[in-house]
C-alpha cells in the first residue's frame, strides 16, 4: 500500500480532425472514467500521465497528459486532448494538446 497525491481534472477527449470522442471508457494509471458524448470526462490522475481509450466499436488511442496545475479547489482544466484510434491491439501515441482557457 502506497499513497500518492492525485489531482481532479477535467477536459474533452477529441479524435484527430476535432470529432469528439463520446461514449468512450478511459484510463489514466487505475482510475476509470467515461467520456459522455461529446467526449467530456472528469478523472483523477497522479503520477501516471498516459490516457488510453477504449473507443466504441473496439478501437482504441492513447495520448499523454501534459503538465497540470493543481487547482485551489475543485477540478483542473485541462482542455482537449486529442489521439488517434488504431485497430483493436495496437496503440498509438500522440502528444496531448492544451488548449487555451476552459475545455468547452
Amino acid at each position: 500500500w502506497h499513497a500518492e497525491t492525485v489531482t481532479p481534472v477535467f477536459g474533452r477527449l477529441l479524435l484527430t480532425g476535432g470529432r469528439a470522442a463520446g461514449d468512450a471508457e478511459i484510463m489514466v494509471g487505475h482510475e476509470v472514467a467515461q467520456t459522455d458524448g461529446a467526449g467530456h470526462f472528469l478523472i483523477q490522475i497522479g503520477a501516471e500521465r498516459r490516457l488510453t481509450a477504449h473507443l466504441p466499436g473496439g478501437a482504441t488511442c492513447a495520448a499523454m497528459i501534459g503538465e497540470v496545475t493543481s487547482p485551489a479547489g475543485g477540478y483542473a482544466a485541462i482542455g482537449d486532448v486529442f489521439c488517434t484510434p488504431t485497430t483493436a491491439g495496437t496503440m498509438e501515441f500522440v502528444a496531448a494538446a492544451k488548449t487555451k482557457g476552459q475545455a468547452r
